[in-house]
């Protein structure tokens, strides 16, 4: 048998059953290992400060804050309310507990509650990247690989706006990358504790959103494989299996305990939100490619398309370089894949990428809003990535041209992140044309209306009218409740014919209003498109 090698956090050994390598589970180095991370993670946080009030309300927001006030008035003051909710099928599992800090801090106007949400939400993503850091660099025993993935994870750009404001998809994308982590972690110890801790991860998933569920069946395909490994050993498949109905049983406890929904009658309350989730209800239009398509009808190409445009372009060069070496490797050493190695992980994290996408296709089921239904497979994706510029690297001469290029990519990221603030959701990489308006006629871009924001900005700033009309609308009236208490005094959103409004404002979707140019008084343009204008009505 090989001598341990130290290398990274994790000793490597010889597996004495498959003869292979698995990582084990070894003590902290000290803190002086995480320093880069920490810094990123500690400016990151600190930029997060200075910007989370420039966010607007996206259109979701209310709805989700009722979602988790449903479930907490349901548990702590006996409301019934929830079991007739046409929502109840959507987890509250994270919101939830934004309510709890929201009544532990007595808020009550809406623009506190709001911004403290945003700033919530944003230190949940950042401590989540911090801690799929410290994951990274356990897995690929390399500081600039570690600090890569979490660069790219915190600092593309749709996700970095998308951290303030969704507080659906985003912390369920961070609890995939938990997730991830947890699993790696629970199968190198391969000990009944961290199997239930895993449980307890993949379970609070769910109750986020229910396709959390797909976890539980590639970790235990994961499961079946090591039994099938240890499958001379009568003892060894018993401690397998054990350890495989207590990640079952944390999966449950958890899943039940963050969910209320599911208290009254769990089974049935489950099967329900799989076919409503699976199916859901929503028949509106998406604009693609210059093509205003129903929901319920879209081409398999809508999640591929969305994917490839928003993500930086040589974000998705080196995804497809990880995910060809991938395959390649697995067709040459299949059972080193199978194996509890650490090239497993990324076989699962090959599923997860390709999985849901599939399985969206196949059922046919109802997606919008770009592809943030899905965003919870980047992780995976930007894994993939990190196992291709891996193998990248280790080619000679070919590390320093990597490293410039990086620096190039989130050079041009940067340039628009900054010049572009607080839009950052509306990102479209090099792959599609800027032309005057191209974007705009092509696909939905503010499609939450969070500009709203800072058109009711701009109309308080330049009208001195103690009592100012504006057209009413769930964007409208959303980020009206962002406004200081003295300014929505001033501002009224209201749903009146067009000629009591001061002001309409007009958000661009799937439709454009036409009204006459000479009225725009104030327009917003993101890469040469214009996200959302205002006309003055009267004059």
């Amino acid at each position: 048998m090989r001598s341990p090698g130290r290398l990274g956090l994790f000793y490597f050994t010889e597996h004495p059953l498959h003869k292979d390598v698995i990582f084990e589970a070894h003590s902290f180095d000290t803190m002086k290992s995480y320093l880069p991370g920490f810094i990123i993670f500690v400016c990151s946080l600190a930029l997060s400060f200075f910007i989370c009030k420039d966010y607007g309300i996206s259109w979701d927001e209310t709805i989700q804050r009722e979602i988790g006030y449903m479930s907490y008035n349901y548990v702590f003051n006996n409301d019934e309310g929830l079991n007739h909710y046409i929502e109840r099928d959507h987890g509250a599992g994270f919101e939830m507990p934004l309510i709890m800090i929201e009544k532990r801090l007595g808020l009550s106007d809406s623009r506190s509650i709001y911004l403290m949400r945003h700033l919530v939400q944003n230190l949940f993503f950042l401590c989540s990247m911090f801690i799929g850091y410290i994951f990274m660099l356990r897995l690929l025993k390399s500081q600039f690989l570690a600090c890569l993935g979490l660069l790219i994870l915190i600092f593309t750009p749709r996700f970095f706006a998308h951290s303030f404001f969704n507080s659906k998809d985003i912390p369920f994308m961070c609890m995939f990358l938990l997730s991830f982590a947890a699993s790696a972690w629970a199968f190198a110890r391969n000990k009944p504790l961290p199997y239930f801790i895993l449980g307890l991860v993949l379970g609070y998933t769910t109750s986020i959103r229910l396709l959390g569920i797909i976890l539980i069946g590639f970790i235990g395909l994961f499961f079946l494989i090591d039994i099938f490994s240890v499958r001379s050993d009568r003892r060894a498949i018993w401690r397998k299996l054990f350890s495989a109905v207590l990640c079952l049983v944390g999966f449950c406890i958890a899943v039940y305990a963050f969910w209320p929904t599911l208290w009254r009658d769990p089974l049935r309350s489950f099967l329900e939100a799989f076919r409503n989730m699976s199916h859901f209800r929503f028949d509106g239009e998406v604009l693609l490619g210059g093509e205003i398509i129903k929901a319920t009808e879209l081409p398999w190409t809508y999640i591929p398309t969305w994917f490839v445009i928003t993500t930086p372009l040589l974000w998705l060069v080196f995804g497809g370089v990880g995910i060809i070496w991938l395959i390649v490797s697995f067709v040459k050493q299949p059972l080193r894949f199978l194996a509890n190695t650490r090239d497993r992980n990324f076989l699962l994290y090959f599923l997860i990428l390709v999985a849901p996408v599939v399985m969206v296709v196949a059922l046919n089921s109802v997606v919008y809003d770009d592809w943030r239904h899905l965003y919870f497979i980047y992780p995976s994706f930007i894994l993939l990535l990190l196992f291709g510029v891996d193998k990248l690297l280790r080619i000679p001469r070919a590390g320093i041209a990597v490293k410039l290029l990086c620096i190039l990519q989130f050079g041009f990221v940067a340039f628009f992140m900054v010049k572009y603030h607080p839009y950052q959701q509306v990102y479209f990489n090099e792959l599609t044309s800027k032309a005057d308006e191209n974007l705009r006629s092509k696909y939905e871009l503010d499609y939450w209306g969070l500009s709203n924001k800072q058109a009711m900005e701009y109309i308080l700033a330049h009208d001195t009218s103690s009592l100012i009309i504006v057209n009413d609308g769930p964007t409208q009236r959303y980020n009206w409740l962002l406004l200081p208490a003295e300014d929505r005094k001033r501002l009224r959103p209201v749903k009146e014919d067009e000629t009591s409004l001061d002001y309409r404002i007009a958000l661009f979707r799937t439709y454009e209003y036409k009204m006459p140019e000479e009225k725009r008084v104030y327009s917003i343009k993101v890469l040469n498109s214009t996200i959302l204008a205002v006309y003055k009505i009267k004059e």
